[in-house]
């Protein structure tokens, strides 16, 4: 079927068509020759997967002939000798493609010292086409030129396991941010105790501070590509330090709080604190156990000590590879308080998440200034999956589809994999007082197709007004692979 599957190729002429000859990589290129000869092995790999054929022609001879009352032995050899068995073909590509997935999988696993070091690595590789499209107000105001790029958002390795009675977790992005992500140690089993009484889990290592809903879910669970305006512009993303966290027995409720330090300022940590506590604590108010419904709340907070006693808060229009449209500048500031305040609620394939976040400075020069911003997200699973929610820290995971691809027409029902349509609306206010970083409002539509469980599709329209400036029009796609 030509016409059905040459819908796989829409996304990758469209996403070569965004890519710009000057700035796109060679690299990028070969990406997408492999994501089109994936497209065309897709119904293969997906049948590869299915047990061969159970028997079931006979020829007409056989099958117009009158069954005996009595068959011998012979009778017998001669009946099972025309039934046409089919075999699966040691030399086909469906047979060597299996071989070839089962021995890559093996390479994923590792035991080492009688099992007491076993862990598991993993591949997350995320590759972005950007639009941005500013209009001419915008590019006169700020400077800001149309641009197209290609590149990887992500290209991360990860290892998890357990040393000992330890779990520890280790990540490493080669992708645009290039650097060390996860790096932690945590008890496996009794946690943290005081005098007898279990206070927690106790996690050593550089990982994410406990804030904000959206920036403890992984990057492939977000339902848009990126956070929304709020969490990228204030929320700590990873750092070292030492955090407590556990969760009901009854998985209604989770919390954790932790010290860290030697913040660095990047694109996925909106800070260079030198000392922080934070802290961030979840429930559910209407649990799935007890209804056809869940209602989740959650607030945060963080108090941190900017190095060099300094802070700038900057934002992009929800587009790593969209420049930055609202900044402070470097802000005087002896001492920063994040407060976040978050909700969230599913009821069947339908869901919506919101999330508000407050900086009250420390900076007597300049009148302590106080900057927020908030997001409201809505969304609908089309093919009926229900949002899964993750008790043990109050987070949501990404869609599974019920019926993965298989062949064909992607968009007919229970053969095409999960849709899911998304909403967003989001806000950040960067001027107080004497500051004047600006004030930039998002509304931003999404589209995510789950072939299966490992692969991932995602559009997003961004439109990105900066006030009494002027606006911009972003258009994104990303393809998610994770393969192990």
């Amino acid at each position: 079927m030509v016409a059905p599957r040459s819908l796989l190729f829409a996304p990758l002429l469209l996403s070569r068509i965004m890519l710009n000859r000057n700035t796109s990589s060679v690299w990028f290129d070969y990406f997408l020759v492999a994501l089109c000869a994936f497209a065309l092995a897709a119904p293969a790999l997906v049948s590869a997967q299915e047990p061969p054929p159970e028997p079931s022609e006979v020829p007409e001879k056989i099958a117009s002939e009158e069954p005996e009352e009595s068959v011998d032995e012979s009778s017998d050899a001669e009946i099972g000798a025309g039934v046409v068995a089919v075999e699966p073909d040691p030399e086909s590509f469906k047979v060597k493609w299996a071989d070839f997935k089962e021995a890559a999988l093996g390479l994923t696993d590792f035991t080492f010292a009688d099992g007491r070091l076993r862990f598991r690595t993993g591949l997350h590789v995320q590759a972005d086409g950007t639009l941005f499209r500013p209009l001419s107000e915008l590019e006169q105001a700020l400077g800001v030129r149309s641009d197209e790029r290609a590149d990887f958002r992500r290209i991360r390795i990860n290892a998890e396991g357990i040393w000992k009675t330890f779990h520890f977790s280790a990540s490493f992005d080669l992708g645009a941010d290039i650097g060390l992500k996860d790096a932690w140690l945590e008890k496996e089993d009794e946690g943290l105790r005081v005098w007898g009484v279990h206070l927690g889990k106790l996690r050593m290592g550089q990982m994410k501070e406990p804030f904000s809903l959206s920036r403890q879910m992984a990057s492939n669970d977000l339902p848009m590509l990126e956070w929304g305006l709020p969490v990228s512009t204030f929320a700590p993303g990873r750092n070292v330090g030492v955090m407590i966290h556990d969760s009901g027995k009854r998985g209604r409720g989770s919390w954790a709080a932790g010290v860290f330090s030697f913040g660095q300022k990047a694109e996925d940590n909106a800070s260079n604190s030198v000392f922080s506590i934070t802290g961030r604590a979840t429930y559910l108010l209407i649990s799935p156990k007890e209804s056809d419904r869940l209602l989740h709340v959650g607030a945060s907070f963080s108090t941190r000590s900017p190095r060099s006693d300094e802070v700038r808060f900057e934002a992009r229009p929800e587009a790593r590879f969209a420049p930055f449209l609202v900044d402070t500048g470097k802000v005087a500031a002896r001492g920063e308080t994040l407060i976040g305040l978050e909700m969230a609620g599913v009821k069947d394939s339908a869901w919506f998440q919101t999330e508000v976040i407050r900086t009250d400075l420390d900076s007597e020069s300049i009148g302590d200034p106080s900057f927020w911003g908030g997001y409201i997200e809505v969304g609908w699973n089309l093919t009926g999956e229900v949002r899964r929610y993750e008790p043990s820290n109050g987070t949501f995971h990404r869609v599974v589809p019920t019926n993965p691809y298989s062949k064909g027409n992607p968009f007919k029902k229970g053969n095409g994999g999960a849709w899911e349509v998304v909403l967003r609306a989001s806000t950040v206010d960067l001027d107080s007082g004497p500051v004047e970083g600006g004030k930039m409002t998002n509304i931003g539509v999404g589209v995510n197709w789950f072939p299966t469980t490992k692969t991932r599709v995602m559009l997003n329209y961004i439109r990105s007004d900066v006030k009494d400036v002027g606006a911009a029009n972003v258009f994104i796609m990303r393809f998610v692979w994770v393969p192990w």
